[in-house]
This record gives C-alpha cells, sequence and structure tokens, in this order.
C-alpha cells in the first residue's frame, strides 16, 4: 500500500512539475504566463499529502526513506514563497505597464476634452451625419478620448484584484475536498 500511493504521489509531482516548466519556457518573465504556471500547481496540498504519507507509514520507513520525505517537503514548501515573489513582480510590472498607459492615454484625454470646453462652438459645425448632429459626434468623440486613461485604469484594477483573489492563500492549509486530486486522495 505504501508503494502504490508514493507512486501515486511521486507520479503526480512529476507529471505536475513537467507541465509548469512547458508553461515556462513558453512563457516571458514579469508577464502573466509565469504566474499562471504557479498558480496552477497545488503545492499546499502535495505538501499535506507526502506529510501525511510520511506519518501514517513513519514506522515501516528507514531514516534514508524518511529523509527523502523530508526533502521533498522541504522542496515543496519552497513554492508558497516563490509563487509570492512572482505575484510581486508581476504586480510591479502591472503598475509600470498601468502608469505609462495613463500617461500616453491621459495627456491626449485632457487636452481632447479641454479644447472641446473651451473652444466649441456649435454654430460653425453645420451637418448631420447619419441623421446625427456632427457637433454630437464631435463631443462624443471627445469625452471618449477623455475617459480611456479611466477605462485604463479599471482594466488593471480588474487584473489585479482578480490575481489577488486567486493567490490569495495561507500556504499549505487548504483542507477543501475540491482541492483534492485522484492520484493523492486515498478515500477514494
Amino acid at each position: 500500500m505504501l508503494r502504490s500511493r508514493t507512486d501515486r504521489l511521486v507520479e503526480n509531482v512529476r507529471e505536475n512539475s513537467e507541465e509548469i516548466d512547458a508553461q515556462l519556457e513558453t512563457s516571458d518573465f514579469g508577464e502573466f504566463g509565469v504566474l499562471r504556471s504557479g498558480l496552477n500547481y497545488n503545492y499546499s496540498w502535495k505538501i499535506y499529502a507526502v506529510r501525511r504519507l510520511r506519518h501514517e507509514h513513519e514506522s515501516s520507513l528507514d531514516a534514508d526513506e524518511l529523509a527523502a520525505f523530508d526533502e521533498l517537503i522541504a522542496s515543496l514548501t519552497l513554492f508558497g514563497p516563490a509563487l509570492e515573489h512572482f505575484k510581486s513582480l508581476y504586480f510591479q510590472w502591472e503598475l509600470v505597464h498601468l502608469t505609462r498607459s495613463m500617461l500616453y492615454s491621459g495627456l491626449p484625454g485632457v487636452i481632447g476634452a479641454t479644447a472641446t470646453v473651451l473652444y466649441l462652438d456649435p454654430p460653425p459645425i453645420p451637418g448631420s451625419t447619419l441623421g446625427v448632429d456632427d457637433v454630437v459626434w464631435l463631443v462624443s468623440a471627445s469625452a471618449t478620448i477623455a475617459l480611456v486613461p479611466f477605462f485604463l485604469l479599471a482594466s488593471y484594477v480588474v487584473r489585479i484584484a482578480t490575481v489577488s483573489k486567486r493567490t490569495g492563500s495561507l500556504g499549505p492549509f487548504i483542507l477543501r475536498r475540491a482541492e483534492r486530486t485522484a492520484a493523492i486522495d486515498w478515500e477514494d
């Protein structure tokens, strides 16, 4: 029973690690792909499974086997701080992109809105397009340009909030049944 449980656990860890490695090969540093790779690795449950397996069979394991279990636990434990580090780097890069985007779009937006308010004189803009007065098109375009920085800010805030919510964990204390996989759920 120890052998089959250990084999399933090792196979699960190996397969997940290979998936992460393949995802990281195609991801650029600082981009969401690196963080996404870490989000898909359920290290908390693996730590729980290794500790449980070690505890349940401790009396039948020799010193080298116990040391191997402890090494695996130590390696998996390092994944939490690494994920937090990459999450912090991702947030920093996103905030840099947000700042640049708002600067590049904010200045034209402010200039367009200010020019519309200061210099718009409806009588010299005669005519209509598609049944709508041209002055309405001009004011609508100016308002749209002025709102671009707000929409950029909203999109970045939603992305950062989503990543924060998805990665908010306390470490290896996930006990939800939904987090278990068939490879390490021994009740099945």
